[in-house]
Order: C-alpha cells, then sequence, then structure tokens
C-alpha cells in the first residue's frame, strides 16, 4: 500500500452502503482504509491450495459495535502469525487494508447487517493511551523543586 490509508469506522462504510452500494463502492473500493476496533476472534482460513492459508482476524467496529470486520493476511511464510500472536481477544487494533468488496457482498446478501472484510491487511496493536503518562512528568517536576525548596530552608 503506497498511499496514505484513510481513516474511516465500519459504522462510516455501511452508512455508505446502506445508501447506495455502487456509489459506497467507488467511494471506498481501490484505496487503503485504516479502521480501529476490539479483536472477537483470531483464526486461520484454509485456502484450496497449500500456498493460500490465511489469517483472519474478526474485530468488532471502535465507533458502532454493531459493525464485524475481517482483516484478512496471506501467511506463507509464517510472518503474520508471529506478528499477531501476542494479540488476544478484547485487545484494541488498528486495521489497514483495502476492502474486499465479493466478501463483503455475499455476507451483506440482505443489506442487514454491518460486516467488512479487508484484503492485504495490516494490523497494530492500537497505541495506548497517553493520559497516565502526561500526568505522571508534572508529578515528578513538582517533587523535584519541593526537594530543592526543603534544602535551602534547612541551611539558613
Amino acid at each position: 500500500m503506497l498511499a496514505d490509508p484513510k481513516p474511516a469506522s465500519l459504522g462510516d462504510i455501511w452508512s455508505d452502503w446502506k445508501k447506495n452500494e455502487i456509489t459506497a463502492k467507488k467511494k471506498w473500493d481501490s484505496q487503503a482504509i485504516l479502521v480501529s476496533g476490539t479483536v472477537a476472534r483470531i483464526t486461520k482460513v484454509d485456502g484450496l491450495r497449500k500456498s493460500d492459508d490465511t489469517i483472519a482476524v474478526y474485530f468488532r467496529d471502535s465507533v458502532n459495535p454493531q459493525c464485524t470486520g475481517k482483516a484478512l493476511m496471506r501467511d506463507a511464510l509464517m510472518v503474520n502469525q508471529k506478528k499477531i500472536s501476542n494479540l488476544q481477544t478484547g485487545d484494541k487494533i488498528n486495521v489497514t487494508g483495502v476492502l474486499a468488496t465479493s466478501d463483503s457482498e455475499t455476507y451483506n446478501k440482505s443489506n442487514t447487517e454491518c460486516y467488512f472484510a479487508f484484503a492485504k491487511s495490516k494490523i497494530e496493536p492500537a497505541p495506548p493511551t497517553t493520559a497516565a503518562g502526561n500526568t505522571a512528568a508534572p508529578a515528578k517536576a513538582t517533587a523535584a523543586k519541593s526537594t530543592k525548596s526543603t534544602k535551602t530552608s534547612s541551611t539558613k
């Protein structure tokens, strides 16, 4: 994937899909998309050919938990298996991939469920929130200042 991925949620894609599938495909197909979610299942999908082993990571959308995504990665050399070996159900992830329209169409025939599959996926753990890290630094600075002022008052 050469272009920067377009950030979205499965809910965004689903909203467009329900309005007009043809327009939605034009908008979302053939580009890298970045979605976030929570791991629901990790499995291996065996293809028809021996070299077509694929890893599938199912996840719930971070914006609309009613939406399910499936990130697909080919894994002939077991590189991706090693990359995802630390993932567990419940982990927050970022998925970058290309919408696998044919897989999504098969599942969404009734147009009643929010489900999208992504091919050529790259999965990374979502970055941890930095709220705790930001409060620790000022506390250290305050502690250093109070120690310094204690030393000054004891020397008088």
